[in-house]
């Protein structure tokens, strides 16, 4: 599973600081149950265009 995330204050407004993120997730079912089974994150950043 692939997201794109924006980080957030306290007050619900987009972190300047923090930026996005586009973190994978890889799942698995064991058991009949799902499970996170890895996962990675990386910064995205902006590009000077």
């Amino acid at each position: 599973m692939r997201v794109r995330q924006v980080y957030t204050s306290t007050n619900g407004q987009p972190s300047e600081d923090e930026g996005e993120g586009t973190p994978l997730f890889v799942m698995s079912k064991e058991e009949g149950q799902w499970r996170l089974a890895a996962c990675q994150s990386t910064g995205v950043i902006e590009s000077g265009e």
